[in-house]
């Protein structure tokens, strides 16, 4: 267990933000709702928890990390810019960029320090000084971000066989249309610049697809979730087939 106040201070100065004037790509409140970006953050910080609370425990769960760490990213920035209010969206920024420091940490001190300052941040304690807008496209890196999206969509997946849960299945499809964002953003994986368009389309129909799974579990209308679950699951493969060929 981390304590609460290690390194108080010194969490409260995190690594340089490289944010910029840039609207994300798409509304947010068209995708998810304040409410669940609080519980992704709730969940997320209980995942990192117990793998930065040692350096062995550091060291085993680098590669977990660096996932949960982005989707820590992705959720804040998204409730930061979120039209909705919230009394968590004044710390979101901060929430950011403690998970850029987590994210970005190569020692257990420094993770351990970031998460110190997440924790701040998601109670409602942290200075709220950092700049609010980051450029979507810098976000987070593409490899980890995907790799949490499709450690999630395998969870729902699962879940969609015998729904238990609306709220937490719909939350699922919902922050993974978000995360999509960072895709419609961030091209660098596009090396035909002629091939952009469909990188755009594939990216755009992914989170409508999600966007309505969720819609359709939280009416609990199982077929229609069923159905565009799988549409996304395939926009997944296709986008894939496209591009991961070029890489």
């Amino acid at each position: 267990m981390i304590n609460r106040t290690f390194l108080l201070l010194s969490t409260l100065v995190l690594i340089p933000s490289t944010a910029v004037q840039a609207d994300p790509p798409r509304k947010i409140s068209d995708i998810i709702s304040p409410a669940e970006l609080e519980a992704e953050i709730a969940a997320k910080l209980a995942e990192l928890e117990p793998w930065i609370g040692s350096e062995d425990a550091f060291v085993e769960n680098r590669k977990k990390i660096g996932q949960s760490a982005s989707m820590l990213i992705v959720a804040a920035q998204a409730l930061a810019e979120h039209d909705a209010p919230s009394d968590l969206k004044p710390y979101a920024a901060d929430l950011r960029d403690a998970g850029l420091q987590i994210a970005r940490a190569e020692k257990q001190s420094d993770a351990a320090a970031g998460f110190s300052a997440a924790q701040t941040a998601a109670s409602r304690q942290s200075p709220k000084s950092t700049t609010l807008a980051y450029d979507w496209g810098k976000l987070v890196k593409q490899r980890p971000i995907m790799e949490d999206m499709e450690t999630q969509l395998q969870r729902l997946q699962r879940a969609m066989r015998r729904p238990k849960d609306s709220a937490a299945e719909a939350r699922i499809a919902a922050v993974v249309a978000v995360a999509n964002l960072t895709t419609v953003a961030d091209t660098h994986e596009v090396k035909d610049a002629a091939k952009l368009p469909e990188w755009d389309r594939l990216s755009q129909l992914m989170i409508d697809q999600l966007v309505e799974t969720a819609a359709a579990i939280r009416r609990k209308d199982t077929m229609a979730a069923q159905a565009s679950f799988k549409a996304a699951r395939a926009t997944c493969v296709d986008c894939h087939r496209q591009f991961k060929k070029e890489n």
